[in-house]
């Protein structure tokens, strides 16, 4: 929120718009429809970018520390990890990762002061949907998140906000875990 109101100072309150560079700019019919052509681009990178990031999870030695300080901080330390200085290396990738996005979003969205608090309850409702702690799980809700909305906006745009908790609340009601949520050890 103060990085926020900084922002409203130096900048001023109004939305600028990042251009589509001209080589992606534009759409092609597909089926009797219209796609945007940059919307492509954006999902290759963000494709691209969920590879990356289960690569780094998965294979390699930093994620699997990671893995292990979320898990069991106590051990992660008595092995002689630095956690405090891993914990800030994961809030740095974190970030990177969120500027990645808002480089890609920017010119759909637009750039205003306040673009990142508009994702912040939908990332937290695929974090909920998809499972906690669960990385496929979040990028599956993450898809289905969008088609709701998409598809709710398509045929009834005064429900496409309210589509994505409704599927929430569809979910969560016959799966409180989430879609790929870990079973707990109060459930039997």
């Amino acid at each position: 929120m103060v990085i926020e109101e900084m922002i409203r100072l130096v900048w001023g309150t109004r939305d600028y718009v990042l251009q589509v560079p001209s080589a992606i700019n534009g759409g092609f019919l597909f089926g009797d429809l219209i796609w945007s052509t940059y919307r492509f681009y954006a999902a290759g990178i963000a494709a691209g970018v969920i590879g990356l990031v289960w690569l780094l999870i998965e294979k390699t030695s930093f994620g699997a520390t990671v893995k292990a300080g979320a898990h069991d901080s106590e051990i992660v330390r008595a092995l002689g990890i630095n956690l405090s200085r891993l914990r800030m290396l994961v809030f740095v990738f974190g970030t990177m990762l969120a500027a990645i996005a808002g480089i890609i979003v920017a010119p759909i969205w637009g750039i205003r002061p306040h673009m990142g608090v508009d994702a912040v309850i939908p990332a937290f409702l695929v974090i909920v949907l998809g499972g906690v702690g669960s990385f496929w799980g979040a990028v599956v809700a993450g898809l289905l998140v969008g088609l709701c909305v998409g598809l709710a906006g398509a045929y009834a745009s005064e429900w496409s906000l309210l589509s994505m908790y409704i599927l929430l609340v569809a979910v969560v009601t016959f799966r409180a875990r989430g879609l790929w949520g870990k079973k707990s050890v109060l459930e039997a």
